[in-house]
């Protein structure tokens, strides 16, 4: 499952800097905490389906747990960095390159 957004971290990191953004790797981590927390408000929504737990997500609790995300992707894409993910992917075939990024955008959408 890390590979899934290990790939997404790559490819988002890959496009800023083809856009000469300041920062790309910030960015990068930046969006990647937002699907992260997108897939936790998901995952709460389905609890409250499937089993009635209401859990009222106000915005410090959701400030809170995005801070919490943000670190621990942080912690993970500093060991993990862009360099060392281009060595995995930089000599990816152009047509495996667009089946990814198609089921990528589809299955985090």
């Amino acid at each position: 499952m890390l590979v899934f957004f290990d790939y997404l971290y790559y490819r988002i990191c890959e496009f800023y800097l083809r856009t000469r953004d300041t920062n790309p790797r910030i960015t990068a981590l930046i969006i990647l905490m937002l699907i992260h927390f997108m897939n936790f408000l998901s995952f709460l929504c389905l609890l409250r389906l499937i089993r009635g737990i209401k859990i009222d997500v106000n915005k410090i609790f959701g400030l809170a747990i995005m801070i919490i995300i943000l670190l621990i992707d942080g912690v993970r894409y500093n060991k993990y960095n862009y360099d060392v993910l281009r060595k995995k992917w930089a000599n990816e075939e152009l047509g495996k390159k667009e089946k990814k990024g198609i089921y990528y955008f589809h299955t985090s959408y």
